[in-house]
């Protein structure tokens, strides 16, 4: 029984002093790439952009902000540039988008507490990946079919049944059919 209460209580006092850690907006764990640990003068521990990597993060979101890169041509980007991890390996598309959503190189920190402004230095300012964030979520977008045939009626006619839109196709290469998509079942 008492070694139950000594554990319970030293579980409660490990997370009180996460949550105060995150008040005071100190980070909990491994600093993301583009980061890197150490020891300031007074040898206390802290958080320090990296030399090798962090000029490689900026021109990520700076790339990304304008528009004109998926992911993809990002990471092609990347690797012309020699971005690698801190393993030394090649950067995935996955870490290049989870990279661009993490506010912590914006000076925020995302933890289970929420989100709480950090005190190290940021990578790139809040209006920056804010704009990041808005071209991310214009991508989201429902893809539009190719439309490599000129049709006078697309998009114009719905279903009398059920209210969907009729769609044309070609048969036998020369006759037009508008049948409806049945979308809605």
């Amino acid at each position: 029984m008492f070694a139950r209460g000594y554990v319970l209580q030293l579980s409660d006092n490990v997370k009180r002093s996460k949550e105060q850690a995150v008040k005071i907006g100190e980070w909990i764990g491994l600093a993301p790439i583009g980061y890197i640990h150490a020891l300031t003068q007074q040898g206390e521990k802290d958080i320090i952009p990296d030399p090798e990597r962090a000029c490689h993060i900026i021109k990520l979101f700076e790339l990304y902000a304008t528009g004109n890169y998926s992911l993809l041509k990002l990471k092609e980007e990347a690797e012309k540039d020699g971005f690698r991890t801190k393993k030394g390996k090649k950067v995935a598309k996955s870490q290049i988008d989870s990279i661009l959503k993490n506010p912590f190189y914006s000076g925020m920190m995302r933890t289970k507490y929420g989100l709480a402004q950090h005190h190290y230095k940021p990578l790139i300012s809040a209006s920056l990946y804010q704009k990041v964030q808005d071209v991310a979520a214009g991508y989201h977008k429902k893809p539009h079919k190719k439309t490599s045939e000129p049709f006078i009626l697309r998009g114009m006619i719905t279903c009398e049944n059920c209210g969907c839109t009729v769609t044309p196709e070609i048969h036998k290469k020369r006759y037009i059919y508008y049948s409806c998509t049945n979308a809605k079942g």
